[in-house]
């Protein structure tokens, strides 16, 4: 039973200021300000950018239309297409991955070269990378 519990807490949230997909089914955010993520989920972006932030503090930011599998474990994401924005957490275990290749440092901003929409990301339109969240 707990092992199960386990399996259910959400590795984070999400959120957004448009409509987003989260594992297959749309999500409306009217009236909802984040959204839980668990281990296996998948994101895909709407018409805005989305944030992600983890439990220990990480941070990804998609851009519209982009794609981001969150593994079994909760462990690792994978940009599956589009563009994101990074940052780790000091002492994060989170690793990223971009279509399926290890993308080594802290922070930084990657692309698939196109998003599951056939649209090219354009990174000089993503916003500036997150900022660490104060220790107070």
């Amino acid at each position: 039973m707990i092992g199960s519990a386990l399996a259910l807490a959400p590795v984070g949230t999400v959120t957004s200021s448009s409509a987003f997909e989260l594992s297959g089914s749309a999500v409306n955010i009217a009236g909802v300000p984040a959204w839980p993520i668990l281990a296996g989920d998948s994101v895909t972006a709407g018409s805005s950018f989305l944030t992600i932030s983890f439990r220990d503090g990480s941070r990804v930011t998609l851009a519209p239309g982009s794609r981001l599998k969150i593994d079994s474990s909760g462990s690792s994401a994978n940009l599956t297409g589009g563009s994101m924005q990074f940052l780790l957490a000091s002492g994060s275990g989170l690793r990223i991955f971009q279509s399926s290749d290890p993308v080594l440092g802290r922070s930084g901003s990657i692309s698939t070269g196109s998003s599951p929409t056939g649209l090219k990301p354009e990174l000089a339109k993503l916003p500036p990378p997150p900022q660490p969240l104060s220790g107070r």
